[in-house]
């Protein structure tokens, strides 16, 4: 009797950990990847034209739907197999200017001024990260 308890019990002791695992459920999917890669890359951009423009709330939530789509739109340009790369570079182009186009007019006159610069700054290879401009050459 012994022999049959103890083989029952390290059945037991070697099935349990298999048994618990197949009931537990696998854990819902919070989203995907492509998602939260959107939602970063529009707060990361958001971020920083809030700080360098001091966007109001209402610039802000009339901007983040701007981006949103300039971001969907881009993906689905890169993603296109269909599409030349220089195809898929002035489509890019194309969006880019749309969407800094729209943001441009939701800004103050000031605040258009700064965006300008930023977009200048960016065209001469210069790092848009910063919100100062070049120095001034010094004068002879």
């Amino acid at each position: 009797m012994k022999p049959l308890i103890l083989t029952t019990l390290l059945a037991l002791a070697v099935l349990a950990p298999a048994l618990t695992q197949a009931q537990t459920p696998p854990a819902p999917a919070t989203g995907s990847t492509s998602e939260s890669g959107a939602d970063k890359f529009v707060d990361r951009r958001l971020d920083r034209l809030t700080t360098l423009l001091t966007l109001t709330d209402d610039q802000k939530s009339q901007i983040r739907p701007i981006l949103v789509d300039e971001f969907t739109s881009m993906k689905a340009v890169k993603d296109d197999s269909t599409l030349a790369d220089d195809a898929k570079k002035d489509k890019m182009k194309a969006l880019n200017d749309d969407a800094k186009a729209k943001i441009s007019a939701l800004l103050t006159p000031d605040q258009q001024q700064k965006f300008a610069q930023m977009k200048d700054h960016q065209h001469d290879g210069g790092s848009s990260s910063s919100s100062t401009p070049a120095p001034a050459p010094a004068a002879s």
